[in-house]
């Protein structure tokens, strides 16, 4: 996910968790060794807190850039506690900060100057160009939330997310792999690449295959299948199965799905998200008990969290602190947005 929101995101994340670990979590022991004040130090807690919520240097909701209230000093200062993170300040420094290029600080299309890791060694690379390839594959009913696209010499690659380097044909949506285009784009090729992204997939793949061992029902043992199929092979059409079993997996337990879900439009950006469920009967039972009642409404509970965001935004802030460096989301039990665009979906143990 990191990766696909700016070149700078994932190097900034490694550099936050790198920050993290080496003073074990202990933020005043950091501030000291960096010679910055209690502003200073709050002001780089406030951008990983942001960072995280956004996962990426853009904002979630927007696509707009937002930097650290630091200077290029400060930050150096930061990194120069440890040969780990000033290697990555190295990668960094570049990204963090306001871009001369007004087209920079937003995500978009490369022809508009704007910053997108969608079109990969493809600076030329026009809307008009990517709208008539979409709308060709469109054509050809070939999903593109697996996707990206790269501008070669003689035409157009579709890069296709798998572990797979060359799947076989009956794994595939399409039998077809290359073709001629036609119009504006005439005397160009079009090619499926396959393999993009392979160590993830494989990564994610392997574990949903051993994920499937612990399966509650044969329902969320297919489910798994057509997940571990989907991030082999590129199939979409093996994700929207997998689908299929999940609206069938009546009340688990425990909640999970995971996939290229949506595009959006704007850039076109096409987004991987996962989530995990874990049903508190307790809190639930309260809730609903109190919205039937009329003693809480839950819609007046999400207005006041929005008109309240100042303070949301501190609770967040020390929550995403708190989590951060984590592996694995202990407890998800509710999702609430917030202008400024922070998002939360992980809440502590019950009785915590």
């Amino acid at each position: 996910m990191l990766r696909q929101i700016s070149p700078e995101s994932e190097p900034i994340y490694d550099f936050i968790i790198a920050l993290h670990h080496y003073f074990r979590g202990d933020w005043k022991a950091l501030q000291k060794e960096a010679g910055l004040s209690d502003d200073e130090l709050a002001a780089f807690l406030d951008y990983s807190a942001q960072f995280l919520g956004n996962l990426g240097n853009f904002k979630s909701f927007g696509d707009s850039k937002f930097v650290p209230r630091l200077n290029e000093r400060q930050l150096k200062a930061l990194a120069a506690v440890s040969p780990q993170t000033l290697e990555i300040y190295e990668r960094i420094k570049d990204g963090v900060f306001v871009s001369k290029n007004v087209g920079k600080m937003h995500l978009g299309y490369p022809d508009q100057g704007h910053v997108s890791t969608y079109y990969p060694d493809s600076p030329d690379i026009t809307k008009e160009e990517i709208s008539i390839v979409s709308d060709f594959l469109e054509s050809k009913k070939l999903l593109p939330e697996n996707t990206r696209l790269r501008k070669t010499t003689d035409g157009f690659e579709v890069l296709i997310a798998s572990a797979l380097g060359n799947p076989g044909s009956a794994d595939r949506d399409l039998k077809e792999s290359e073709w001629e285009l036609e119009g504006k784009l005439k005397g160009k090729k079009l090619k499926l690449v396959f393999g993009d992204y392979t160590k993830e997939m494989g990564t994610i793949a392997e574990a949903l295959q051993n994920a499937k061992k612990y399966a509650s029902n044969r329902t969320e043992a297919s489910m798994m299948e057509e997940y571990v199929k989907s991030f082999r092979t590129g199939s979409l059409e093996a994700y929207k199965e997998s689908q299929r079993y999940w609206i069938k997996d009546k009340g688990p337990e425990v909640e999970a799905d995971i996939g290229f879900v949506e595009v959006l439009e704007a850039m076109p950006a096409h987004c991987p998200q996962g989530l995990v469920a874990l049903i508190i009967h307790r809190h639930t039972a309260i809730l609903m008990a109190s919205e039937a009642s009329g003693k809480v409404s839950l819609l007046w509970l999400t207005r006041s969290v929005r008109k309240h965001s100042a303070s949301w935004s501190k609770l967040h802030q020390a929550l995403s602190l708190y989590f951060l460096g984590t592996k694995v989301l202990r407890k998800t039990s509710f999702s609430v947005q917030t202008s400024p665009p922070l998002r939360f979906s992980h809440s502590p143990e019950a009785g915590e």
